[in-house]
């Protein structure tokens, strides 16, 4: 639900400095109508039954083909799949797939016993930012207009989400990958990726980088694809096993010549370009922090192949809570510290726990949506950790 600590006139100012005036004002009415009013007016509509989306159970029912991953354990929930649902619609945006007779698949957007929220949430998005009619098509599932709309290709796979940021797209799609290529092998069939139009420049590094080739990267054309076969793999769920698969094909295909960064072996991650999360006193916590080996880093200003192989050498790591901390995937051991400020969530520490990394969460004095570090304690705590 939004909450007040969402939202400051210095990140929306911010906001408006990095996309201008129009974009800032959009994404923040997004903002709104996506936590509030949106969910709301769905919520509704599928409790009346204007919507019937399809929960993982009925997909696998309906799929023409579906392939697990690990064949020598029973075919429960659990185990990572593919299924092929036969002829349907993928909207870009969002990674929501549709069936031919209109109704949505859960599992295209979020993990089985999500309850609707994930489909909820990709149908305030392209209601409220994509296209209004575009929304009432879906909902009232009128295929008919949605087929007028759709660029048609043979066998497609959805590689989006709604969320255009770097953890969601490492820990969360990437994964895809691996259950798509299972499918592959075992049908001989090949995929298309189909990935956001403008999507990020780590979107195609990291491809490159597991061994996507080119040709089977689609960058949205159109704002509904519509295939002779819609590949839909199952949420992935966070396990080791996955994090270890993109971590291992990750640094097995980065490229030897990737020019190093020049630095310590200690690490702090700066948000001086976020709009939020900033920390207020940074130039007190860079001096207070050189004195344990760390250098400052920008992530966004380096390549996805530098700062995997920053996190992977590092012996520590220092810093806000933000997607910045995802590479942690990529560490050999030693420790993070994450601050915090007034948002407070849990996905980087079980990752670190997931991968072996000494975690150590750092609560801080809020700032708006900022945050400001108490230094003395922050040095306690790193002398605690790494003496």
């Amino acid at each position: 639900m939004w909450a007040p600590r969402d939202f400051s006139y210095r990140k929306f100012r911010r906001k408006v400095e990095q996309d201008g005036s129009a974009n800032a004002a959009k994404a923040s009415f997004e903002l709104i109508a996506r936590s509030v009013l949106g969910p709301l007016v769905f919520q509704q509509l599928f409790e009346h039954g204007k919507i019937r989306s399809i929960h993982r159970q009925e997909l696998l029912e309906r799929a023409t083909n579906v392939v697990y991953l690990n064949t020598g354990t029973s075919e429960t929930a659990s185990v990572p799949f593919a299924a092929n649902v036969g002829q349907g619609y993928l909207f870009p945006t969002t990674g929501l797939v549709l069936t031919d007779d209109g109704r949505p698949a859960d599992e295209s957007v979020g993990p089985a016993g999500d309850d609707k929220n994930g489909v909820i949430k990709s149908l305030v998005r392209h209601a409220f930012v994509d296209s209004p009619s575009l929304a009432t098509d879906l909902v009232t599932g009128n295929t008919d207009s949605l087929q007028n709309r759709a660029r048609t290709l043979d066998t497609i796979c959805p590689l989006s989400y709604r969320y255009t940021n770097y953890y969601h797209w490492t820990i969360e799609t990437l994964p895809r990958v691996r259950y798509a290529r299972a499918y592959e092998e075992r049908t001989g069939e090949e995929v298309t990726y189909i990935v956001w139009s403008d999507a990020p420049p780590y979107v195609a590094q990291t491809l490159d980088l597991i061994g996507v080739p080119k040709r089977k990267i689609e960058r949205a054309r159109a704002p509904v694809y519509r295939a002779s076969n819609v590949v839909v793999p199952s949420f992935p769920e966070q396990t080791a096993i996955d994090h270890e698969w993109v971590r291992e094909a990750v640094l097995e295909n980065i490229d030897p010549n990737t020019e190093p960064i020049d630095g310590g072996s200690n690490v702090y991650i700066s948000r001086t370009n976020a709009v939020e999360r900033q920390i207020v006193n940074e130039s007190a916590v860079v001096e207070s922090l050189s004195k344990y080996g760390f250098e400052p880093y920008v992530l966004e200003n380096q390549s996805v192949s530098q700062n995997v192989l920053l996190f992977h050498e590092a012996d520590a790591i220092v810093g806000a809570h933000g997607a910045g901390l995802t590479d942690l995937l990529y560490c050999e051991d030693g420790a993070v510290f994450e601050l915090f400020g007034s948002k407070v969530k849990d996905p980087y520490e079980r990752l670190a726990d997931t991968v072996g990394v000494n975690y150590q969460p750092i609560r801080c004095q809020p700032d708006s949506t900022d945050i400001v570090v108490n230094v003395d304690h922050l040095e306690r705590t790193i002398e605690n950790v790494l003496e």
